[in-house]
């Protein structure tokens, strides 16, 4: 009887390299897997199909960058839950086409508002340009004017 159980699961190996058997579940998810792959592609297929850099679908995921780095990589999968994720982003986008116009101002909206170093550079940039340069230059010329006349007053006094 154990053997007929051990033949219906698989054999996973952990991280210390000892066999385990896998549970319906993690079965169940890894067929979710290859069929979404079927129908999809690749995670980086899928990207190029939506259109995304690396660091905007990582983004979208709610994930750091070198997690997707990792998972593209040949020998590494991303967790299920993430392919699910990009099949119902692909879905929602055949459906209704519209949403990728707004998808797309959404994600110029959060590159403004993420963009606050690059807006106080350029802010601090306008502060000390030219303008403040040539009020600079000006001011410079007033007090040398205003300097020669009290020095021509006070010089003429005496």
């Amino acid at each position: 009887m154990e053997v007929e159980v051990e033949r219906s699961r698989e054999l996973a190996v952990d991280l210390k390299g000892r066999a385990k058997i896998k549970s319906a579940s993690r079965m169940r998810y890894e067929a979710e897997v290859r069929f979404l792959r079927q129908q999809n592609g690749e995670l980086e297929q899928i990207r190029q199909k939506l259109g995304l850099y690396r660091r905007k679908i990582a983004q979208l995921l709610l994930v750091d960058p070198s997690a997707w780095t990792r998972w593209t990589t040949k020998g590494s999968d991303a967790p299920p839950h993430i392919y699910q994720a990009l099949d119902w982003y692909l879905s929602i986008l055949e459906k209704d086409p519209e949403y990728r116009r707004l998808a797309t101002r959404f994600a110029n909206w959060l590159n403004r508002e993420k963009d606050h170093e690059g807006r106080l550079s350029r802010l601090e940039s306008e502060v000390y340009s030219t303008p403040h340069q040539q009020w600079r230059g000006f001011a410079a010329l007033i007090l040398a004017f205003l300097g020669g006349v009290f020095f021509s007053y006070f010089a003429l006094r005496h």
